[in-house]
This record gives structure tokens, sequence and C-alpha cells, in this order.
């Protein structure tokens, strides 16, 4: 039987190919969408991770440190801020920094700090503390939840701080990046170099709170970890002239202090004719520094606490709470010489010294 409607079949036959042909050109479409979802996905990904700014608010870090020359912590201030840049969070964007440089480094600094405290904190996400005055910062914030990185502490004072052991995290808002100085380390470097040595003088400011710790930790040594040293203590509350006159009237083969000796006033100390061997905060620049009478001892460069406590921050705004983590010393730490002064002195170092050394003074 012919078609009675032979411009229908035509036209139905004539209409199926271009439809047959538009579902195959969507389908091709939904396939290429598709890959392309697997490939730009994980590019979002990695993008949203390195740019906390699309996925949070503006963070603020409030920085508290003290007058410590020769740099009043500013290396480590500025590797604080390049390590939180590297990890997405740039100053001006997404990032805000209040940092104070208290006016004074001694007690009389507690004052300032305490209120820089107050006025920030309820803005604040986290603080970052350089030094002693750490533990006045510690006293405002107790049971705030605020975070605080305590920053280039003594040994003896983080654990003060932390209220314990260093082995464990603190489970408050606080956690420390603390300077290993152990008065045998700093006695075992003063016997490597004059082997006949029996007195070793302790420099502190009774009125400064981080050396009374350190006159402390020397105090609670024995006497094998003091390698049999008889130590002898002068207090520069008495003032630097007494100090001085004191410690040329005991005999001692050498000596070294914590804080209070780096400051400008205690400058003469350092031409006695006597050998220092102690601690540094920050190294000496030989082009710019006269000839000292200091010698050899360990130092912490203070730009590696400022990265360390970058990455904390990190960890605490990527949701970690401070209290998980574990106070740690800083990172590296050297062994300095200064061979102008050794050979001024007629002091032999030895060889094993020199191969992990750094050189102040050659």
């Amino acid at each position: 039987m012919e078609n009675d409607h032979p411009r229908l079949e035509k036209c139905a036959l004539g209409f199926m190919p271009p439809l047959f042909m538009t579902i195959k050109h969507i389908g091709f479409k939904i396939v290429m969408g598709f890959l392309s979802l697997l490939i730009f996905l994980p590019l979002t990904a990695v993008n949203s991770k390195a740019e906390p700014s699309q996925m949070a608010p503006k963070k603020k870090i409030v920085i508290i440190r003290y007058k410590l020359p020769p740099d009043n912590f500013s290396s480590t201030v500025r590797m604080l801020k390049a390590e939180m840049a590297a990890n997405g969070y740039r100053e001006g964007e997404n990032i805000e920094y209040a940092d104070l440089l208290t006016a004074t480094g001694d007690q009389s600094s507690v004052p300032e700090a305490e209120a820089f405290v107050d006025r920030h904190k309820d803005s604040a996400d986290a603080f970052v503390t350089c030094g002693w005055i750490s533990m006045a910062v510690r006293n405002k914030l107790k049971g705030t939840g605020i975070p605080q990185v305590a920053t280039l502490l003594f040994q003896t004072v983080a654990i003060n701080l932390m209220g314990g052991p260093l082995d464990r995290p603190s489970g408050s808002n606080i956690t420390t990046i603390y300077m290993a100085y152990p008065p045998e380390k700093i006695l075992r470097l003063l016997k490597m170099i004059i082997p006949s040595a029996r007195k070793y003088g302790v420099v502190y400011n009774s009125r400064v709170p981080a050396d009374q710790f350190f006159k402390k930790w020397h105090e609670e040594t024995t006497l094998e970890q003091r390698q049999g040293l008889e130590l002898v203590y002068f207090d520069l509350a008495d003032g630097v002239d007494k100090v001085m006159a004191a410690i040329r009237q005991s005999g001692v083969d050498a000596f070294g202090g914590g804080v209070a000796i780096r400051k400008p006033d205690c400058t003469p100390l350092f031409h006695m004719g006597i050998p220092v061997v102690g601690p540094r905060t920050s190294l000496m620049d030989p082009e710019k520094t006269k000839p000292t009478d200091e010698v050899i001892g360990h130092f912490n460069p203070p730009d590696i606490p400022g990265a360390q406590a970058g990455k904390v921050l990190c960890e605490i705004f990527k949701g970690k709470k401070i209290g998980e983590i574990l106070p740690q010393p800083v990172e590296k730490q050297l062994v300095y010489v200064n061979l102008d002064a050794a050979k001024r002195l007629k002091i032999n170092v030895p060889t094993k010294l020199l191969g992990g050394g750094y050189f102040i003074i050659k």
C-alpha cells in the first residue's frame, strides 16, 4: 500500500539524521566538559591552598619585642613575615601585623607591653613575643585562649613559661621556640680552649628576668656538669665599674653572661684582657666591631626562630590547637670562634673546634 502522505515520509526520513547528529554532538560536549573538570579541579585545589585569602578573613598578628642590640629582633620579625608570605599570607592583603618595639630593654618596658596587649587582644588572632618580655605577655593572655608563640627564650625561661618540662605541649594557649645554652656546653668549650681553667665568672643583672633564670641555671649545675669549675657570680645591678673591679680581684680564668651583658654600657667588660666565653644572641660584624676579648661560645641565629614561629602560626591557622604543639629548640646552633681574640690572649683553639665553628674574626 502506497503512502498516502509521501511528503511526511520524506520529512521524517530527512529529520532523523540531524536529530542523531545533535545527540552525538551533545554527548561529545558532556565528555569534554567532564575531562576539563578532571584537569582543572586539581589546579583549583592547589591555588586555594596557596591563597588563604580566598577562604578565610584577614588575620592579625601582634608582635611584641624589646630593645636588644644590634637589631632589636628585626631579623626575627623579617623571617616571620617571609615564612607567612611563603604560605600565602601577604601583608596588606590577607594579614596585618601590629609590631611593638618597647622603649627600653629592661623591666620598665613591662607596662608598655601590657598596654599593647590590652589594646589589641580583642582583634588579634595570635601573639608572637621575643625574649623575656614573653613572660609579661603570658600573664596578660593567660586564660584568654589567644595563641602566643614565644621565641628566643633561654631554655630556663621557656620551662618557667610553659609551667613544666619542654618535652610535652602546654595544653593551653602557648608554645615556645627556645635557645638551648646549657651551662655545661659553655663550660665544656672553656675547658677545651683553657684546660687549666679553675674559675668561671657568671655575669648577670638581678633586675632582668632572663638573667635571673640564667643565674639560677648555673646554680643548679652539678660539679661534673661544671667540669669541676668553681662559679663566681657578678651582679650588674651593682654597676659596671664595680663588676669589672670584682672580676679582676676574683682571679677567674674566663667569664660570660646572659642578656644584660650585651647592653652598650657593658662594652668595657669585653676589653679587660680576660677571655669572654659564653652565649651570644647576635653575631658580631668583624668590619664594624672593635677587637674584643670574646673568644668562643654558642650562637643561635635570630632569623631562624622567626621562620619557625611562622610555621607554627600556619599550623594554627589550619586548625591545629596551639596547646597541642610541642615547644621546640631553635633549629640551628653554631659555635662561634674569634681567632683574633684567641691570638691576642695567647689561646690555642683546637682544630676540632675550628671545623664546626663560625669564624667571626680571622
